[in-house]
């Protein structure tokens, strides 16, 4: 057994209070929240994360289009973290058109964290880590679903029905293409999650 100081009491979901939150800060009980709380760095991924959330936002307009079908799902994406992939994650927000969709929150204290944790519905992950993360870990606490990647213990503690693992790129791929090659997997997954939120 490895104990990763995951506080199961703190990182406990509080419905009464993520209706409140989500009411105070605009976000409908039919918005599917997702959160991405992994380091701006390198090894996270976190442009994958936003070439993800540019193809579900294309695909989710698909649905205003439809004659007689339900509302075109809502979505909201916080991005918790910093490092050195910052003003890049900014750049692709613009890049990709994503100012209304996807926020950047840094700075925050962990109380102020837990609230993004109350409110989101999913938690995604394209960390290539082999260890499962305290983020995940957490979020797992509060009842987000998790869509990982799969990496080594992350599949063990991710599975099928409490959450989705995306295979990982053959290691002959460059991270620079990473986006590019997971970016339909990602959101094909996200996309099912998102529609039954």
């Amino acid at each position: 057994v490895l104990y990763r100081g995951v506080n199961t009491s703190f990182y406990k979901a509080d419905q009464t209070e993520r209706e409140s939150l989500r009411q105070r800060i605009g976000v409908s009980k039919d918005t599917a929240v997702i959160l991405y709380a992994d380091p701006l760095e390198p090894a996270s991924n976190p442009l994958v994360f936003l070439a993800v959330m540019e193809v579900i936002k294309m695909r989710l307009d698909k649905y205003a289009s439809i004659p007689r079908s339900k509302q075109r799902p809502s979505i909201r994406a916080y991005i918790l973290g910093t490092g050195s992939f910052e003003s890049a994650v900014a750049a692709h927000i613009r890049q990709y058109q994503l100012e209304d969709t996807v926020f950047m929150i840094s700075g925050e204290s962990i109380t102020d964290l837990w609230k993004y944790y109350n409110i989101a519905d999913i938690f995604f992950s394209s960390a290539q880590a082999d260890v499962a993360s305290n983020p995940l870990l957490q979020a797992m606490s509060m009842k987000l679903f998790p869509v990982v990647l799969k990496a080594g213990a992350v599949s063990e503690i991710v599975q099928d029905p409490v959450g989705v693992t995306i295979q990982a790129p053959e290691a002959s791929v460059s991270v620079t293409r990473w986006p590019q090659y997971l970016k339909a997997a990602f959101a094909d997954e996200l996309e099912k999650v998102v529609v039954n939120v």
